[in-house]
């Protein structure tokens, strides 16, 4: 290990007796799916929608389409999710915004 690395520690022991992760600590589990997500990223073209994606119906005939806004890619993957699993669970909710909880 070279002198300017950082340490990542493995928290499966930690995690037993607290249920928090120490702030100054990034888990293991964080950079391996943060890696995960970068390479998926990179497989597949995120600024372009897969063919049928938001499409709930379509009529040739005189030219009906209809939309449906719940039909999206997730924006974590089921891989990383999966791999976080350990630490939560993935709120879902309507809208992309964050809810704030002061303590």
């Amino acid at each position: 290990m070279c002198s300017g690395e950082a340490v990542i520690p493995v928290l499966t022991s930690l995690l037993l007796y607290d249920p928090f992760v120490p702030f100054s600590i990034v888990p293991l589990a964080v950079v391996q799916v943060t890696c995960e997500m970068a390479r998926e990223l990179l497989i597949a073209d995120r600024t372009a929608s897969p063919p049928g994606e938001g499409l709930k119906y379509q009529n040739v005939g005189s030219t009906q389409t209809g939309y449906d806004k719940t039909d999206r890619r997730p924006i974590i993957s089921p891989v990383a999710q999966a791999m976080l699993d350990k630490f939560g669970s993935l709120i879902s909710s309507k809208s992309g915004a964050v809810r704030l909880v002061r303590v």
